[in-house]
Formats: structure tokens, sequence, C-alpha cells
């Protein structure tokens, strides 16, 4: 009789460990990280440059114009100088905030005299004494009856220094003193004349344009206002 063989049982295949494992537990599905946005770059404004200064501000012939001149008197010093029919005085006069210094030439005799205000030009501020370059001028004048005055401009011969951008300092120290010599005692009422040389040609030709003072004016040689 034959013998049975036992047929061998067959391994069920492989299966996943989750669906051989019912009680198993499935990890959720990872979900997918959103991407970091990045914030878009604000404008930057440029900085605003700041407006360039007027280098005229405040000294145009308008702004001087508006501007008012004279107060305070003029003090009479010491004798400078006395002869040929006059007589030559130290004085000092409030200008702008400065105190400056001048001469004052006098004539003999009974006044008012009629004024004329005397403006020289440039001498270096090392050489310079009271009377250069208006001398000749008052010499001839003072004798002839006209009151003189010559201002010595600010930083000259003991008079306080000021800031003078285009000469404009020196227009303020003329300025004052018409005002002022107007108001001396030996002075004849009304407007004053002017005359000028060179720096102080050019400050006469700037008096005269500002201020309504001045009855004639003479001047010779001009200088531009530019740095000497």
């Amino acid at each position: 009789m034959p013998v049975a063989t036992a047929r061998p049982t067959a391994s069920p295949a492989a299966a996943s460990p989750l669906a051989a494992t019912p009680n198993a537990t499935r990890s959720p599905p990872t979900a997918a990280t959103a991407p970091t946005r990045v914030p878009a770059p604000v404008p930057t404004l440029a900085p605003t440059a700041a407006p360039t200064p007027d280098p005229v501000a405040g000294l145009t012939i308008a702004d001087l114009r508006a501007r008012s001149f004279g107060a305070g008197a003029i003090t009479i010093g010491a004798v400078y100088r006395r002869g040929g029919g006059y007589t030559t005085y130290r004085i000092s006069y409030p200008a702008d905030g400065l105190r400056l210094t001048g001469l004052l030439h006098v004539p003999n005799g009974e006044g008012p005299f009629p004024v004329i205000i005397a403006n020289r030009g440039h001498i270096d501020l090392e050489r310079y004494q009271p009377g250069m370059d208006s001398r000749a001028f008052s010499e001839y004048f003072a004798p002839r009856g006209y009151l003189v005055v010559a201002a010595d401009y600010r930083g000259y011969a003991g008079g306080d220094a000021g800031p003078n951008p285009f000469y404009t300092g020196y227009y303020a120290d003329i300025l004052a003193l018409i005002p002022l010599a107007q108001a001396l005692p030996m002075a004849r009422p009304g407007k004053v004349g002017m005359w000028g040389h060179s720096r102080g040609a050019s400050i006469t030709v700037a008096a005269a344009t500002i201020s309504d003072q001045i009855a004639a004016a003479v001047v010779y040689a001009p200088a531009a206002a530019a740095p000497e």
C-alpha cells in the first residue's frame, strides 16, 4: 500500500507588519512645510540735502536799505592836528554794534559847516595811520569851510573788528556815520557830500545807492567788490 507523503505547508507570502498586526497604529502622514515668505525690502529714501545758504542773504542793496543806521552819537576826542585853517580831532562812533574811530576836520570860524564824508582807499592794516589817503582831500576842503569826517573803518586804528563780507561791513560803517555827522553841533543841517578813492570810491557808490542823504558824490578809481 502506498505511503502517503505529507505535503509541505506553504508559507504565506511575507506580509507588511502593519497588515499582519491588525492593532498596529499608523503614523499620520507628515504635512509639507510651507515655504517661508521673505518680506519685500522697504525702499529707503535718500536723505534730503540741506539747502545751500544764500551767500548774499542780508547783504543786498534792498537788505541794506531796510536796515536802520545811525543810533548813538559821535564822541569828539583829543586834538590830532592843528593848523592850516582847521583843527583835526580824533573821534569814535558806534556802527553795526562796533565802536569805530576816525578823524573830524573842523574849519576855523563860525559854523555851521556843510558836511563831507571822505572815504579812503585800501591801506594795509600794518602800516595804516589815521588820515592816510584822505589827508590831501581834507587839507583842501577843511580850510574852505567844509566839515570833513574821515572814518578809519572797522578793525583799523583801534576800532573794533567785525565781519565784512563783500565789503558790506565798510558800507555799514559809512551809512551809520552819515546821520551821526549830520547831528554834530557844528554841522549845517541837510544832506551831506561824499568823496571816495579806490575802495572808498566803491563804498561811496554803495552809500549813494542806499542812502537818500547824499546830496553829491565824487569817486576816483572805484575798486570792485572782490578780495584785495
